[in-house]
């Protein structure tokens, strides 16, 4: 959209004009300015829209970048034309983020820099898009998430150790903990945070279909899987954009370049 010489985003049009009112202290367009910026992220934050933009500036984009947005993009497309295939559609919304956060200088599958990667992109979120998703669109189902305790990591690593009989329900202290530092992102708004806690659970999802500890279309697990999915179907094309709008970040060299 432009205006004169300046080249405005819609989503910071819509944030902006809403946060202005909102230092009012009227609390209500706080709430209505992410609500709306919720609903700008849904209207124009699609993966053909993404496509769309990526072809039309992928020269601007260093090679590196270049390649690591162009293998995202087409696993996004993938996910999304296998939406009804829950595991397929993870697996290629997982795949979309190895390709966009893996880096050669890093061990791939390393979750500290996957964790370092989120960090960076809620801090280039100038527009404040992820924050609508987290807060807004899908706080619910990352409420449901965060207390299911078949998504949290030591619960899996407890029973895969001990012999039923033996088992101390130690997992039951760390899934405590997480919660009270999920609370406590809550209550700073702490975005970073609650998306690195957020994707440590999907991280188990991960695990548990890649290395076999599912069945193909198992009923056992559609909860999360169908949360998981609807929520990585949208903020992946977010965090795709963000990098797009800053191509002179140092976002890493991709991992298996193309050799020729």
């Amino acid at each position: 959209m432009k205006f004169g010489m300046f080249v405005v985003s819609p989503f910071s049009l819509f944030y902006n004009s809403f946060k202005f009112l909102s230092i009012c202290n009227i609390v209500f367009l706080d709430k209505m300015c992410y609500y709306v910026l919720t609903k700008v992220c849904e209207a124009f934050m699609n993966i053909q829209d993404l496509e769309a933009k990526f072809k039309n500036n992928s020269e601007n984009y260093p090679d590196s970048l270049r390649l690591k947005l162009h293998r995202a993009i087409s696993w996004l497309k993938s996910a999304e034309e296998h939406s009804d295939d829950l595991d397929f559609c993870f697996v290629s919304l997982w795949i979309a983020i190895n390709a966009i956060y893996s880096d050669d200088f890093n061990v791939l599958g390393d979750k500290s820099n996957l964790f370092s990667f989120l960090n960076k992109v809620c801090r280039l979120d100038s527009e404040l898009r992820i924050n609508a998703l987290v807060w807004q669109t899908f706080s619910n189902n990352i409420r449901v998430l965060l207390n299911n305790k078949f998504t949290f990591q030591p619960f899996w690593d407890e029973y895969n150790t001990y012999e039923k009989d033996k088992i101390t329900e130690k997992w039951k202290d760390d899934f405590e903990y997480e919660k009270k530092r999920f609370t406590k992102a809550i209550s700073k708004q702490n975005t970073a945070e609650l998306l690195c806690i957020v994707f440590r659970r999907l991280y188990t999802i991960r695990n548990q279909i890649i290395h076999g500890g599912a069945s193909y279309k198992s009923s056992k697990n559609i909860p999360q899987k169908k949360d998981a999915c609807n929520f990585l179907i949208k903020v992946m094309p977010v965090i795709v954009d963000i990098m797009m709008d800053n191509p002179t970040q140092n976002w890493g060299k991709p991992y298996y370049p193309v050799v020729v």
